[in-house]
C-alpha cells in the first residue's frame, strides 16, 4: 500500500505542472519568483517572461505527461503484481517501482533543462545588452 504514495505524488506533480503551464499560457501568472521558468533572461521583464514561457510551453506539457506516464507505470506494476500477473517477489516489485520512478525523474530533469534552454533563447532578445554583460 505504501507504494501507492509515489504514484499519487507523481499524479500531483503532473497536475501541478499542467495547471501552472496552462495558467502562464493564459497570462494569469506573470513574472514571479515562485512559479515558472525562472532564469536570468526570463526574469528580466514581463515581455521576456511571456516569450520564454511561450517557447517552452510544449516541453512543459511534455513534462506533465512524463509525470503521468511515471504514475501510470507505478500503478500498472502494482495492479499486475496484485493479480499475480507479474509474479514478483516483494523486493523485486519494490525495485521495479523504484527504478521506474528514478528513470522517469531523469527524463523529467532532461525535459526541464530543455525547456529552460528554449525559454532562455526566446527571452534573450528582450534583455538589453547592458543586462547581458552582468
Amino acid at each position: 500500500m505504501i507504494l501507492l504514495l509515489p504514484a499519487v505524488v507523481l499524479v500531483l506533480a503532473g497536475a501541478s505542472v499542467h495547471y501552472v503551464t496552462r495558467r502562464i499560457a493564459q497570462d494569469r501568472i506573470g513574472l514571479n519568483s515562485l512559479l515558472g521558468i525562472r532564469t536570468k533572461y526570463t526574469m528580466a521583464s514581463e515581455q521576456a517572461w511571456r516569450a520564454g514561457h511561450q517557447a517552452a510551453q510544449g516541453l512543459l506539457r511534455l513534462l506533465g505527461m512524463v509525470f503521468y506516464v511515471a504514475a501510470a507505470g507505478v500503478f500498472a506494476v502494482l495492479v499486475l503484481d496484485q493479480f499475480s500477473v507479474l509474479d514478483l517477489s516483494e523486493d523485486a516489485r519494490d525495485l521495479t517501482v523504484g527504478l521506474w520512478v528514478v528513470a522517469c525523474c531523469i527524463v523529467a530533469v532532461i525535459v526541464v533543462l530543455c525547456a529552460a534552454r528554449a525559454a532562455n533563447a526566446a527571452a534573450r532578445p528582450f534583455v538589453n545588452a547592458k543586462d547581458r554583460a552582468h
